[in-house]
Order: structure tokens, then C-alpha cells, then sequence
């Protein structure tokens, strides 16, 4: 809980700073020897940007940035989030077999 607190005082679970999230992590695309270094590289773009748009609300502080370099996985990245369609009885069966699995059906 104290990540997701400091990502809403960061400014991060806005709307301007999911979009500035997205662009600055869209300008590595992780896909070969990328890692930690440029992972907290883009951190220390986000969070300058973040502040230099006055996303950061006045309960920010640098525990939550300390939480924001120190325990913030990657972003989601490069993923189509573009709206699929998928027959409700299609997710009622996914749910009822996930659900047998998980109780052991008889």
C-alpha cells in the first residue's frame, strides 16, 4: 500500500502522469539487454517531469520518492490496452473452470 500511496502523491496515478509515464517509458523498449540501469534512468526522467509539470501534491515527500526508486517495478509497457470483444459466455466458461480447478471438481 505505501507504493501505490506514494505513486498518488507523486502525481504518477493522474491522467498527465500516466501520459507522462507513457512517453517517457516508451523511449526504451525492453526487448534485449535493457534492465535496471535504464529502468532507473527513465525513473529519474519521470519523476523531473513529473515535478516540473507540478504533478507532485503537497503531501509528496522523499520517503514516497525514495518508495518510487526503490521499490517500483517496470511500468507496464508495450501493451495493447485497445478494447476486444469476447462473448460473455466465452468469460462465464473461463470463470466456471477456473473456479473447478481451484475447489477441485467433482
Amino acid at each position: 500500500m505505501d507504493l501505490v500511496e506514494a505513486l498518488e502523491a507523486l502525481g504518477v496515478l493522474t491522467r498527465s502522469g500516466l501520459q507522462a509515464t507513457s512517453e517517457v517509458w516508451s523511449s526504451v523498449d525492453f526487448v534485449n539487454d535493457e534492465g535496471p540501469v535504464e529502468a532507473r534512468e527513465l525513473t529519474k526522467q519521470l519523476a523531473a517531469r513529473l515535478d516540473s509539470e507540478g504533478l507532485i501534491s503537497d503531501c509528496g515527500t522523499e520517503q514516497h520518492a525514495r518508495l518510487l526508486f526503490n521499490h517500483w517495478q517496470l511500468p507496464m509497457y508495450n501493451m495493447d490496452l485497445d478494447l476486444i470483444h469476447v462473448p460473455l459466455e466465452q468469460l462465464e466458461a473461463e470463470r466456471d473452470a477456473a473456479f473447478w480447478n481451484e475447489v477441485g471438481g467433482y
